[in-house]
């Protein structure tokens, strides 16, 4: 990703958020409209999705005329790759019924990734995922209230067209999606004393009995942290290597 386009998206969200202080204040009022111009579609610009091109953004989009809209449905090489429902500033986007119905419809068109938003506040989801619903979403970050700077701008990034392009989402999916499991099991070994576990320790140490070895097991006070990937793409998913499955334990 190349500093231009960070520093345009850094620039995108300064904008936004002076115009959602000014909205807040007394007496202003922004609707689901307004909220698409003054608030989203200048960091959907930022972000490399050319607004005035008919082939790549395209607004109120139907694949078929029954179909209930979407705001934005982003493509590159006429390839449909995200869809962006865009809410108005006042809504709260953990109103559950703002989530099924676009999920379903991303399942339908064949498109993985998903955005609801109110201009302020992202929310990615996975619409593919193999999950439950609620284990969907991915990232959310807030423009107004998001203390970490970089990890706003970086998560923003991954919405951009480049980004994109380099399918980093579904790298960073994959490795949340790995460390998710193994850390279930690895939780479950420790929590149930499994007789394999207490083999391989038995195996390792030689000395305390079986019996002693799953007492201490109950005992345990388990962590398993796996870090969220920070490097660089082409660093963290080498060519030949599987993806590294760290993930940040939520």
């Amino acid at each position: 990703m190349g500093e231009t386009t960070s520093g345009k998206v850094a620039d995108a969200i300064r904008t936004v958020r002076d115009r959602i202080q000014v909205v807040l204040g007394p007496g202003e009022k922004l609707g689901e409209w307004s909220t698409k111009a003054a608030l989203s579609e200048p960091l959907l610009a930022a972000l490399g999705w050319d607004g005035q091109g008919l082939d790549e953004v395209k607004r109120e989009y139907r694949k078929d005329p029954q179909d209930t809209p979407v705001d934005y449905a982003l493509f590159m090489e006429r390839t449909l790759c995200l869809l962006v429902e865009a809410k108005a500033l006042v809504r709260d986007l953990s109103d559950g019924k703002w989530v099924p119905q676009t999920l379903s419809y991303a399942t339908v068109v064949g498109v993985k990734w998903y955005v609801l938003t109110n201009g302020d506040e992202y929310r990615l989801y996975n619409a593919h995922a193999p999950v439950d619903v609620e284990r969907k979403p991915f990232r959310s970050v807030s423009i107004s209230s998001t203390e970490d700077e970089r990890e706003l701008i970086d998560t923003l990034l991954l919405l951009s067209k480049e980004k994109m392009q380099e399918k980093e989402l579904d790298v960073l999916w994959r490795a949340r999606f790995v460390g998710r499991q193994v850390r279930t099991v690895l939780h479950g070994a420790f929590e149930e004393q499994e007789s394999s576990l207490i083999r391989l320790t038995w195996k390792r140490t030689k000395e305390p009995k079986p019996s002693e070895i799953r007492e201490s097991l109950k005992r345990a006070d388990v962590s398993i942290d796996f870090p969220v990937l920070t490097m660089p793409l082409e660093q963290r998913h080498p060519p030949g290597a599987s993806p590294d499955a760290r993930e940040h334990r939520r």
